[in-house]
């Protein structure tokens, strides 16, 4: 299956990276107002990307039915309305949702409002988690040597796999770090026994971009039949005031068809919904303040809104004052030196924490439930959901449930998913894939904002694959250097048939 696997990857890298131009030289200036930029074309089922003539096609995300393009302004408006082209999205920044170490006192472990199996030493076994984010280092409660860590992919331009902003590895911790010094009987994560797998598309300032978390959640797809869950606690706005579909909740959608739940962050603006939190198939969660002695209610900065019929957040967790660990040496450890508890754990807030444990709950359902589909897994945690005051708690504070609710039973498609309200018309109607906010946003494109150098050799780790994956015919030289691929990071221990069972 290691041997099996490696070829998949082999033909996916082939498809995702024979059109970066690995050893051309960056897009040169075209004609026209503005310097090359970047965009994401999203094609029709029959289109091809050789008919997108006067752009540069730069990637392909086939599953996706999108390409990567550069162009100018004028050369990028000219593809709206063309045969085989549903629509243009400029490339755009994405953030992560944690906020600033919370003031005040008290502290909570990821499980201490949730009972049942949970938070123990065998939650989740079984289970994959792909955690998208700034990158995951090596902490005592999860690393690489216990078998449960494994590098996947690296968009994020930066060579390491390793965290250096340190959202991506408080987050991990939160989904199924185990015990470390300072934890006590407790463990970091809601679900300890569970893979995670490392896709990082953020370096250490923690920001992405669109392209960047496409490509690692193209990835996540070809590999759909490994990875159960997706937690992604980032958040970007979209120019207009209302919600539509766009290529990031396209891509999370077509995860779900192909099996994978996504487990997204709400924002941390109130009163509002970030991008992909506002879709209505993903499981979207907003953050919870359970401290003791504050009322458990609804955190006062936790995103929400209503989607045409879909309320979002779906459920709340767990947000304020949650403890995990963070490299000593990344920023956001340098940035927050009071987040440093005596124990020696990092304390820290927002809808990203909440979302981290609701994806190591998710996975402790299907570890209960291995037959659950997304869908099942949506409906049963929106359904055993708890009251808790305040606006935007959705179906309310997520709990450990003691039965499965399909979401297709009764012949209700849908069922219990929120997703039966939705009016498909109106959010139809506000689709991005129109470009028809395009002139609006052109003035703020850049060729800084995305440039040949971010799809270079640095931007795939060398940690990521093994040298023994290839065969000489696979990839010549000019295209992709021996250099580029290592023997650790997939041998047979690290992709073990257990791990992957």
């Amino acid at each position: 299956m290691i041997v099996s696997m490696r070829r998949q990857t082999a033909i996916l890298l082939a498809v995702l990276l024979a059109l970066v131009g690995l050893a051309g030289s960056p897009a040169g200036t075209q004609q026209g107002d503005l310097s090359p930029v970047t965009a994401i074309v999203s094609l029709t089922g029959s289109a091809s990307a050789t008919a997108l003539r006067g752009v540069r096609v730069v990637s392909e995300l086939p599953s996706f039915g999108m390409v990567v393009v550069t162009g100018t302004a004028d050369a990028l408006r000219s593809l709206r309305g063309r045969a085989g082209v549903r629509g243009v999205t400029p490339d755009y920044q994405l953030a992560p949702t944690a906020k600033d170490a919370s003031p005040g006192s008290g502290s909570l472990f990821a499980g201490d409002h949730l009972n049942g199996l949970v938070a123990t030493d065998g939650a989740g076994a079984g289970v994959t988690v792909a955690v998208v984010d700034t990158g995951i280092s090596d902490t005592p409660a999860l690393n690489r040597a216990s078998g449960r860590l494994h590098d996947g992919i690296n968009t994020s331009g930066i060579a390491s796999f390793a965290d250096g902003y340190g959202h991506g590895t408080f987050m991990a911790n939160l989904v199924a770090g185990g015990r470390a010094p300072g934890s006590g009987s407790h463990t970091l994560g809601v679900a300890p026994a569970a893979s995670v797998v490392n896709v990082k598309v953020a370096g250490s300032t923690g920001n992405t971009s669109l392209v960047q978390v496409l490509a690692a959640f193209s990835w996540i797809d070809y590999f759909a039949d490994r990875i159960d869950i997706v937690e992604f606690a980032y958040s970007g706005a979209r120019p207009g005031a209302a919600y539509g579909p766009d290529p990031l909740t396209d891509a999370i959608e077509r995860m779900r068809a192909s099996g994978i739940l996504s487990v997204v962050s709400s924002g941390n603006v109130s009163g509002q919904l970030g991008d992909p939190g506002f879709d209505p198939y993903a499981l979207t969660v907003g953050a919870a303040d359970v401290r003791p002695g504050t009322g458990r209610e609804v955190a006062g900065f936790s995103g929400y809104g209503n989607v045409y019929g879909v309320v979002k957040p779906d459920v709340v967790a767990s947000g304020v004052g949650l403890l995990s660990l963070l490299p000593v040496d990344s920023l956001v450890a340098a940035q927050n030196p009071q987040s440093l508890q005596p124990n020696g754990l990092y304390r820290g807030s927002g809808t990203s924490h909440a979302s981290a444990i609701t994806a190591g709950l998710a996975a402790t359902v299907l570890q209960r439930f291995p037959d659950a589909t997304p869908g099942d897994v949506k409906a049963t945690l929106r359904s055993t959901a708890r009251n808790i005051s305040g606006t935007g708690s959705g179906q309310g504070l997520v709990s450990v449930p003691e039965q499965l609710y399909r979401a297709d039973g009764d012949q209700r498609r849908n069922a219990g998913t929120g997703e039966e309200d939705l009016d498909q018309a109106a959010w139809l109607a506000n689709s991005w894939l129109d470009g028809a906010w395009l002139e609006d946003t052109a003035a703020s494109w850049s060729a800084a904002s995305w440039s040949a150098a971010s799809w270079s050799a640095a931007s795939w780790s060398a940690g990521s694959w093994s040298a023994a994956s290839w065969s000489a015919a696979s990839w010549s030289a000019a295209s992709w250097s021996a250099a580029s691929w290592s023997a650790a990071s997939w041998s047979a221990a690290s992709w073990s048939a257990r791990s992957w069972s």
